[in-house]
């Protein structure tokens, strides 16, 4: 990475990348900033059906482990 540099007698001003150095570095230099400063949006669609996949997968395995007494359980009144 290489930034662009305007400077003149003891001061220094580094800019933006410039296209030196290595191109794929740059890239994911670049892909990584911008992922880290505007996080996907997920639908709402998508966030419940990973919220039922979760609860899903948790009462299955306190089923499976036999943690579920069905007599007092509070899931059913």
């Amino acid at each position: 990475m290489v930034p662009s540099e305007h400077s003149n007698g003891g001061k220094r001003h580094l800019g933006a990348i410039t296209k030196y150095g290595n191109g794929r570095a740059r890239r994911l230099l670049i892909e990584v900033a911008h992922s880290y400063r505007y996080p996907t949006n997920i639908s709402t669609d998508i966030q419940l059906r990973r919220t039922k996949k979760v609860a899903d997968i948790w009462v299955s395995k306190l089923l499976k482990e036999g943690d579920i007494n069905f007599e007092r359980s509070y899931l059913w009144p």
